[in-house]
């Protein structure tokens, strides 16, 4: 996918300061969509990219609950994490950012690219 600018500097500008959000023993995680354009200058239409909302299991972690504790894997703040849409037990946007809450024993792996996977 070609990207214009980077998702997660994207992401985290726009969700801003998360310091008074605290999501208890689970991650605040948002959702990866892809850009409009591949790499190959296929332009994607803007349901194909709608359903990135619902079925993308590439999120990036914006936040760690206070109280989280990590059976298997720890990911930290800005890491790419692949978690099963249907895991994340609530979807909510956060200043126009769509996000998931997840408990950390359902982040299946830690990523460095979220292209990666669908």
């Amino acid at each position: 996918m070609l990207h214009e600018v980077d998702p997660k500097e994207a992401i985290f500008k726009d969700i801003g300061d998360l310091s008074d959000y605290d999501c208890g023993d689970e991650l605040l995680v948002a959702i990866y969509q892809r850009p409009e354009k591949t790499q190959g200058g296929i332009v994607l239409v803007p349901k194909n990219r709608e359903e990135d909302w619902y079925q993308s299991k590439a999120h990036l972690v914006v936040k760690v609950g206070s109280l989280c504790t990590f059976p298997f894997l720890k990911p930290q703040v800005g890491d790419w994490v692949v978690i099963r849409p249907s895991d994340a037990n609530f979807s909510l946007d956060i200043r126009n950012v769509r996000c998931r809450h997840a408990h950390p024993k359902f982040v299946r792996a830690i990523i460095k690219d979220p292209t990666i996977i669908w």
